[in-house]
């Protein structure tokens, strides 16, 4: 029986094996030979399993030829100049127009979910975000793509959960979203250069996603109910590891209330 294509779906004939990390933007940081020890941490913070490669060796095996070499390929073509540009520190996120927002959250999505199926870590991406990007080349629902410009970072890392900071601020969420919060929701984050992408799902109706201002620059949706924190956090300077993960823990959600009802009452 031949594999599928985690992609399109489609069973795999011509077997292709994507870079997470594409070749030319590898060799644009020189990144290829750098070793990387991707580790699978538990809730509690224990190593549940880790393993070390080379850059160019991170590769998402479950690719079909026909991904690899169309809709993925094209995709890297049209970003590729503009992403040269966000890793060098030469533009800013806030710079960008909506077009380049959105097409550089595509590529963000399908580079956060190479990355997860490639990486030792639980699947919690569901199937149907893979089917999406591959059909339509778009960011699934309830998906949020942020980034941010930082001249502090360099080199490649990431970070992915299914963690959220939730302030205890108006009512709390309830045991069932809890619950689908551990199940459903996402985030996985990339730092590539002094480029950091945030790709988040929240499956919550009642709830809003939390952005620090200036910070979490979004690119899909560009505009969107969300709840603001307007003080000006720094991102850590001293290490790109620690910028990464700072950017992915600082983005939350919080939970509203049900406004609907209200005319019932």
């Amino acid at each position: 029986m031949n594999a599928i294509c985690v992609f399109c779906g489609e069973s795999i004939v011509d077997r292709t094996r994507e870079h997470v990390v594409p070749q030319w933007l590898a060799e644009e940081l020189n990144l290829s030979n750098d070793f990387i020890l991707p580790t699978h941490f538990s809730d509690c913070g224990k190593v549940v399993s880790s393993r070390s490669h080379s850059v160019d060796q991170f590769l998402c095996g479950r690719v079909c030829g026909t991904c690899n070499h169309g809709w993925m390929s094209t995709l890297e073509t049209a970003n590729q100049n503009l992403i040269k540009r966000l890793i060098r520190g030469e533009l800013d996120t806030l710079d960008l127009s909506d077009a380049e927002a959105e097409a550089l959250a595509v590529w963000g999505a399908k580079t956060a979910y190479a990355l997860h199926m490639a990486s030792n870590y639980r699947r919690i991406v569901p199937v149907e975000h893979y089917r999406m990007l591959s059909q339509r080349q778009m960011v699934p629902p309830l998906v949020w793509v942020v980034g941010k410009t930082w001249h502090a970072c360099s080199g490649f890392s990431w970070a992915q959960s299914t963690s959220w900071a939730i302030p205890r601020v108006g009512r709390e969420l309830t045991l069932s979203e809890q619950a689908r919060i551990r199940s459903e929701a996402y985030k996985i984050c990339i730092q590539i250069g002094q480029l950091i992408l945030l790709v988040a799902h929240n499956p919550l109706p009642l709830t809003q996603c939390l952005l620090w201002k200036f910070v979490h620059v979004a690119l899909h949706p560009r505009r969107g109910a969300v709840s603001w924190l307007t003080a000006k956090p720094e991102l850590p300077n001293d290490h790109s590891l620690s910028a990464c993960f700072a950017f992915h823990h600082l983005f939350g959600l919080i939970a509203i209330e049900d406004t609907s009802r209200e005319g019932d009452r």
